[in-house]
């Protein structure tokens, strides 16, 4: 009877043990689906040590970016798929640098427009969903591999919530990783490697919904002081507009006033 108890209490054990383990690597997270976005959401980033550089859009201004924010501020479809139109604004010393992206709902594959060829280049791709722990899949362009390698509470500046951990490598040796939290709806934490060879980080600092039209509006206002000292990259931004964003009219407007400055000089 007693050999009987100690065997059950060994086996509790064992179990105890073992759901432990598998808490910790994140095996038991529940897979997260691709997050529903709507127009007036919003993430603020900052560098976890130092700035970041950043070019202008069409390449006419280089800058550091103490942080950067994304909005949604519509939905596009575009040959029959449905994408988000972000926009994408850095905060820099000489004023609001923003860049007009194009978001893949089913894989938060950012592309950015081509003015000069009306195409899509993709800058990356950070996640392919549905998520879960072991998942694996090939990151193109770039022949990279990444897998979904823990699922755990991570603190970052706006708070502690449990992320997915992305960890990426290509065959060259150059590795990085990103941490996606379903409750934010995007990434809260990412590595990434500088033009120049060295790593750099960046973390959520805060999260939201504004309302639809104020951050359109915000967005254009930000656009007119670009163009002050960025025209070029004003200009591709105002572009993907008339295309894909919402109220092309402003955006026309602002191309128009972009062209008679560039002819009177």
């Amino acid at each position: 009877m007693k050999r009987a108890v100690w065997l059950l209490m060994g086996l509790f054990l064992v179990i105890a043990v073992w759901a432990v383990a598998a808490d910790a690597s994140g095996t038991n997270c529940p897979a997260a689906a691709a997050p529903n976005w709507a127009p007036g959401m919003w993430w603020s980033y900052a560098p976890a040590h130092d700035g970041m550089s950043v070019i202008g859009v069409a390449g006419d201004v280089v800058t550091r970016a103490t942080g950067y924010k994304v909005v949604v501020l519509s939905e596009a479809n575009v040959g029959g798929h449905r994408f988000y139109v972000v926009e994408k604004e850095y905060s820099t010393a000489v004023g609001p640098l923003v860049e007009i992206l194009l978001s893949d709902p089913l894989r938060m594959a950012t592309f950015q427009v081509d003015s000069e060829f009306a195409q899509f280049v993709i800058t990356h791709m950070a996640v392919m969903f549905p998520l879960r722990v072991g998942k694996k899949w090939t990151v193109v362009p770039g022949n990279t591999t990444a897998q979904v390698t823990a699922c755990e509470p991570i603190k970052v500046p706006a708070g502690t919530v449990t992320a997915f951990q992305i960890d990426y490598s290509q065959p060259t040796g150059r590795a990085w990783s990103k941490w996606y939290s379903s409750m934010v709806g995007n990434v809260i934490e990412a590595e990434f490697v500088r033009a120049d060879g060295t790593a750099g980080e960046v973390l959520l600092t805060g999260w939201g919904t504004m309302n639809p039209t104020n951050a359109v509006d915000a967005m254009y206002t930000d656009l007119s002081a670009m163009a002050k000292f960025a025209p070029m990259s004003a200009f591709v931004a105002a572009e993907a507009l008339t295309k894909y964003g919402p109220d092309p009219g402003r955006a026309n407007k602002l191309i128009d006033q972009l062209m008679q400055v560039k002819s009177s000089e």
